[in-house]
């Protein structure tokens, strides 16, 4: 347990390393511009590329594939599935159904110029109003958070590279994964085994109901309420940095 400790805290110091010469590079940079600000590097996301709607009786199941950019998603008010998505250009973004699934794309063009404002390209931010249950959701992100704003009872999977993942109330089961990031929940009553793993961030869940809960941390605190071990279904916890709070 030391050694793993060990290797994780020279793992975080050379994060925080590179992190550092990068922040300097960027001062530097701002500095040698003279008055400039970094929004003016960064390209707004006022327009609005992408605004369809489709019926639930067609669409059952959605995956999301998003390079760069936040997903909010709220509750529909008329029963349709809608889709928006903000930003400077449509040629990185798609949407299409097959069969009873609709598949969105949202990719960064020139991936490699990131750290260089004058030529970035920062994909699209997207908004999604769906019904309050759903067969299956999907989302894959490498860079961007994940905002559930209203409740939401699916199979939900959320794979995120870097950006936290945030939701109001959650049914059915999910299986919530991120590289970088908090995970935030307020409430869950789930029902099937679900997941909550980050690897270097906070997770947070406010309320859940009667579940067996198994909570695991590596370098972190671990503080878990109401937990009922002889229960049928199970959440598990996992961070590696970070700390877990559940029902507290």
């Amino acid at each position: 347990m030391e050694k793993n400790n060990r290797g994780l805290l020279i793992t975080l110091i050379v994060l925080l390393s590179i992190i550092a010469l990068l922040l300097s590079g960027i001062f530097t940079f701002t500095l040698i511009s003279g008055t400039r600000s970094f929004k003016s590097f960064i390209p707004t996301k006022s327009q609005t590329v992408f605004d369809e709607s489709y019926s639930t009786e067609d669409i059952k199941n959605i995956t999301i594939d998003n390079n760069a950019g936040d997903i909010i998603i709220k509750n529909s008010k008329d029963g349709k599935i809608r889709v928006t998505a903000n930003g400077n250009t449509d040629d990185e973004f798609s949407a299409a159904a097959d069969g009873s699934t609709l598949n969105i794309s949202n990719e960064i063009m020139n991936i490699r110029s990131f750290f260089i404002f004058g030529s970035l390209k920062k994909g699209v931010d997207i908004v999604l109003y769906l019904p309050e249950e759903l067969d299956s959701l999907n989302i894959n992100s490498s860079f961007g958070n994940v905002k559930i704003e209203d409740k939401l009872i699916t199979s939900l999977t959320i794979d995120n590279d870097m950006g936290n993942i945030e939701a109001e109330k959650l049914g059915g089961s999910f299986d919530l994964n991120t590289n970088m990031g908090n995970i935030e929940i307020e409430e869950i009553n789930i029902t099937a085994d679900s997941k909550a793993v980050s690897n270097m961030g906070n997770i947070d869940i406010e309320k859940t109901n009667k579940i067996n809960i198994d909570a695991s941390v590596s370098m972190g605190n671990s503080d878990v309420k109401d937990n009922t071990p002889n229960a049928d279904i199970t959440l598990t916890v996992k961070t590696d940095m970070g700390d877990i709070e559940i029902n507290d």
